[in-house]
């Protein structure tokens, strides 16, 4: 079990293991502690030990336990970044690059230009954006490791991420200790997070429209409508197809200096549409370009335009 306390100084109080009274658990939070101790604790060395009674999780398990307190986050702004898993993504892609330059990092197919710039020039990784959905992207990477190409991290920007390290397991928790364990050997070098995103931009716009396909059968009407907009699309001067594309349509409007997805939902009879701009009114911009098509579509329920 591994936490992150919210209050106290970061500086003051560092990671320590605790025990429970299973046998085997004083001799394993012992290593554990050993560990840390020469990873992020060096000069503020900590002792394992017994869990306090009060830890009721910790009482009543009947196998040997641990817990792990990772420190205190005490500057409110990072807190509340670490909430955000778009933040997360690009920590975790962060990381990833510093364990092995050069290597590829899956992301799902609503990812930003900024974040794919960020990967490939700042990073200097090679960016493969796939479909969404956890599983696609983790499938992806398992496949692409498969084919020879290493591959350490998949992610999708709703939060979910996987490493290679980790068996591709869909585990949070083992994502946000890495991060915290990263956030406290830079903070013990007088650095923050922010460091490790040095560099990467954000958009100025960014939506996302979510129109109901009122067929009953919603998969050969968005399959439809699909085809439709890749006519309506050749006939638009200045949308460009996006090369490597795996999940509906996604056309880049240099004009907005944006680009919109419209996709089918992975579960639900939806299409998304998301839209995002570096120019003021960009995006507003691409979604009245694309209004004279979606009004006509007859299986979309296009009120969200209204």
């Amino acid at each position: 079990l591994v936490r992150s306390r919210g209050l106290g100084d970061v500086y003051k109080r560092q990671a320590q293991v605790f025990w429970n009274r299973q046998e085997g658990a004083e001799e394993l939070a012992s290593s554990i502690q050993e560990a840390l101790n020469g990873a992020v604790n060096a000069g503020h060395e900590k002792k394992a030990a017994q869990v306090p009674s009060s830890v009721y999780l910790m009482k009543e398990i009947t196998a040997p336990g641990v817990l792990v307190e990772c420190g205190f986050l005490s500057n409110a702004a990072e807190t509340e970044q670490l909430k955000d898993p778009a933040y997360q993504t690009k920590l975790a892609a962060a990381i990833a690059a510093e364990q092995a330059p050069g290597s590829t990092i899956v992301t799902d197919s609503v990812t930003s230009d900024q974040l794919a710039e960020f990967i490939e020039k700042k990073l200097g990784c090679r960016h493969h954006r796939f479909k969404r959905g956890y599983k696609n992207v983790i499938n992806e990477a398992k496949r692409l490791n498969e084919a020879g190409e290493t591959c350490l991290l998949a992610m999708e920007t709703s939060g979910h991420g996987a490493l290679k390290e980790n068996y591709f397991l869909d585990d949070g928790a083992y994502l946000a200790t890495k991060i915290v364990i990263r956030y406290a050997q830079l903070r013990r070098q007088g650095r923050t997070l922010a460091d490790l995103l040095e560099g990467m931009r954000e958009p100025l716009e960014a939506r996302e429209l979510r129109f109901r396909l009122l067929p009953e059968d919603y998969k050969a009407a968005g399959a439809a409508v699909l085809a439709a907009l890749a006519q309506y699309a050749a006939g638009q001067p200045g949308w460009v197809p996006a090369p490597d594309n795996y999940e509906g349509l996604r056309y880049a409007v240099p004009a907005q200096k944006g680009w919109f997805l419209l996709r089918m939902s992975l579960h639900d009879p939806l299409m998304p549409l998301n839209i995002e701009s570096d120019c003021p009114g960009g995006s507003s911009a691409i979604l009245r370009e694309l209004t004279p098509f979606l009004t006509v579509q007859p299986a979309l329920d296009t009120t969200v335009l209204d």
